[in-house]
């Protein structure tokens, strides 16, 4: 994941007084998609007044994103959500990428060639490589 955009954002200007409440609890909700995210960038997108149809308006979306000068490529290559360790004999391992998940929250077992982690109510089957596909789960780590 290199970013999150969030939506609609109330802009600053807006200073009506019909608009207060719905300032304060976007500031909160803000607070906490930052917190929740981090170290993820978040990048909010301001409520404009008409959709964003068209190159000016998709220009003025950019100008909203971005600073001047500001490159929008990732800043780093994109991780893989997990990878094989195959080092010598026995030690053979996978490593996964479960940004955000608690260590309660993450289960896994092994169903035939495939390793299936469950993270909540979200399910993902890994096909094994055939040098791990006949090995059985011996242990599991939570770290960073």
């Amino acid at each position: 994941m290199d970013g999150i955009l969030v939506n609609r954002v109330l802009p600053s200007a807006v200073t009506d007084a019909y608009f207060q409440e719905w300032q304060a609890s976007q500031a909160r909700i803000l607070e906490e998609i930052d917190a929740y995210f981090a170290p993820v960038p978040v990048k909010r997108i301001p409520l404009f007044s008409t959709r964003c149809l068209g190159r000016e308006r998709l220009e003025e979306l950019a100008r909203a994103l971005y600073a001047a000068g500001e490159d929008p490529r990732p800043s780093a290559a994109p991780r893989r959500p997990y990878t094989f360790c195959q080092a010598r004999w026995p030690l053979r391992s996978a490593a996964l990428q479960l940004p955000f998940a608690a260590k309660g929250e993450v289960g896994l077992f092994k169903k035939g060639d495939e390793l299936v982690v469950e993270v909540g109510t979200l399910r993902r089957h890994i096909g094994l490589p055939t040098s791990m596909a006949g090995l059985s789960p011996s242990r599991a780590k939570f770290g960073k």
